[in-house]
């Protein structure tokens, strides 16, 4: 019983890691139609750079650096992206994947290829019935789940967040009541990489980050937002916790080395049931049922 605690909390931590990549996903693809796959290289970028600086500077600066680095790279990415290639949405999903593959090599350049991490928060595991748990996974959880409800309180109440909103629902209606769509597709750029770099700060100190962690990381967020169907926030969530639960699972009794593995399974079967659906509704359409 006690491995199996252990494997739910540990779940559920890195599940929350994967619904704030996976709400990222969502909340760039809902407002832009772009996906963008550089969503993982951000959550490296917010880890990685919080831990080199925590090296010399207080923690809390640290991380406040890392998340305006964060937000501010992933501005840069929407600008670069949505202006440059505007109207060109697959050109500009390319343009995502290019910036991911670019940014393994920055990172290398920058510092180097060695896993770093910095002092997670508590040194001493918890005995929760039998199982450890570790101070710095309930604050992931924690931490993440107050980011979530910001966010909804963000979306729901503010002028900006509404404004985000009305330019995902109907962009034609946005322009004509005067919302610039192009400033709200970077804005969404920025508020979704904040959430990524969030997320990495939070996971450097239980796992180590290189800079090819950004594959598994886009993959794990990916398969959580199509979950969501890409456009389902909640489900997205969902989904990234599920998966976090599924991994830990098979991590812990079976193998560590097929974590991977469930997140590609997930994603391709998901994948497959949604282009079945698609097919499916063409021929009912077709056919005039």
């Amino acid at each position: 019983m006690s491995v199996l605690l252990q494997a739910l909390v540990s779940g559920l931590a890195i599940g929350a890691v994967f619904a704030a990549v996976g709400l990222g996903f969502v909340l760039i693809y809902r407002v832009t139609n772009v996906i963008n796959f550089a969503q993982g290289a951000l959550v490296v970028l917010g880890g990685m750079f919080t831990a080199k600086l925590a090296a010399s500077l207080a923690a809390p600066v640290a991380a406040t650096a890392a998340l305006l680095a964060s937000a501010f790279a992933g501005a840069l990415v929407g600008w670069f992206s949505l202006v440059g290639w505007a109207g060109h949405e697959l050109a500009v999903v390319m343009v995502t994947l290019g910036l991911a593959v670019a940014s393994e090599g920055i990172f290398i350049w920058l510092w180097g290829d060695i896993p770093v991490t910095y002092p997670p928060v508590g040194s001493t595991a918890l005995d929760f019935f039998g199982a450890k748990v570790l101070p710095q996974q309930l604050l992931v959880i924690g931490v993440i789940a107050a980011v979530f409800a910001v966010l909804h309180l963000f979306f729901r109440f503010s002028y900006l967040g509404k404004a985000l909103t009305a330019a995902a629902l109907n962009p034609t209606a946005a322009r004509v009541c005067g919302i610039d769509t192009t400033v709200m597709g970077v804005m969404a750029f920025a508020v979704s990489s904040l959430l990524s770099g969030l997320a990495g700060l939070l996971l450097v100190p239980l796992v180590p980050f290189t800079p090819h962690v950004h594959v598994s990381l886009a993959i794990n967020g990916f398969a959580a937002a199509v979950v969501g169907r890409l456009t389902d926030p909640l489900r997205a969530i969902l989904g990234g916790l599920l998966l976090g639960e599924l991994e830990a699972i098979v991590a812990s009794y079976w193998d560590p080395n097929y974590q991977e593995v469930m997140a590609l399974a997930l994603l391709v079967a998901l994948l497959l049931a949604q282009s079945a659906r698609w097919s499916w509704r063409w021929r009912r359409h077709g056919t005039g049922a």
